[in-house]
């Protein structure tokens, strides 16, 4: 049988085998599972549905953003002087309590699909509403003048987001048809229109947070905005790093020569 971990999972051939031979067919004595196994595959029963990985044509042309908890960093306190909150390095589900609400620590990253260029931010949030993906969007679209972060565009033809509440919100609808935007989701029960963003949170945990988690150590704490301070600061390094496809270009590179190659501005 395939691994238990896959999504289409199967029987196992050798529990088939012994069901038949229960069940009176005599002639299944002589099977074994590599012949079932080999003939199931002859006969095309066991192909994949290959992921295929479209690449976009230029900067710009689509955008995708999700939503994701912190691995390592929870919501610990809230400090009304500094207006800021106070995050735990912890591997355990932690919150915040603020009223009847459990305020954790959320991460949006908004892509560009053509570069791989992203801006990445956490928030204090009880879950993936509306407010969290329009505020990030909001962010990205108007930086401060001295962000070095080049990334700060509208999409030119489609915003890519999985089928989850932010896309299916009526706010988040009438914000998108307001500025002409194209939302558009994933196929359901695939992972093809953004499987590179997923792939681009683990590298998240692991080259930022846990790098990160790591320095400060467990237990000890960080406030949110040096937290975020430093996840900028991430997505700008980023610009120097090698594209996966054009490996004679930086991320950055790529996004610019595009840009300036289209004349957008």
């Amino acid at each position: 049988g395939e691994m238990m971990h896959l999504q289409r999972r199967e029987i196992s051939t050798e529990w088939c085998i012994e069901e038949l031979i229960r069940n009176g067919y005599e002639e299944a004595k002589d099977l074994t599972v590599s012949t079932v196994n080999r003939r199931l595959n002859e006969l095309g029963y066991r192909e994949k549905q290959p992921n295929m990985r479209i690449e976009s044509k230029y900067a710009n042309q689509v955008h995708m953003i999700d939503f994701s908890r912190s691995k390592y960093f929870q919501l610990y306190e809230y400090d009304k002087r500094k207006d800021d909150y106070m995050l735990v390095v912890s591997g355990k589900e932690l919150h915040y309590k603020k009223n009847d609400s459990r305020l954790r620590t959320w991460i949006v990253q908004y892509m560009d699909d053509y570069s791989r260029l992203r801006k990445v931010r956490s928030y204090p949030e009880t879950n993936e509403s509306a407010f969290l993906g329009l505020d990030h969007l909001n962010w990205c679209w108007n930086p401060d003048e001295d962000d070095e972060h080049m990334f700060r565009y509208l999409p030119k033809e489609m915003l890519r987001s999985d089928n989850g509440s932010w896309r299916k919100s009526q706010e988040t609808k009438n914000a998108m048809e307001a500025m002409d935007i194209n939302l558009t989701k994933q196929m359901p029960g695939r992972k093809g229109g953004t499987a590179k963003v997923e792939n681009r949170f683990r590298s998240l945990w692991q080259q930022f947070e846990l790098a990160q988690a790591l320095r400060i150590g467990e237990g000890n704490t960080i406030w949110l905005s040096t937290y975020n301070e430093l996840l900028h600061e991430f997505g700008v390094n980023e610009q120097d790093n090698q594209h996966p496809v054009y490996r004679d270009k930086t991320k950055g590179e790529v996004y610019q020569q595009n840009l300036a190659d289209r004349s957008i501005t």
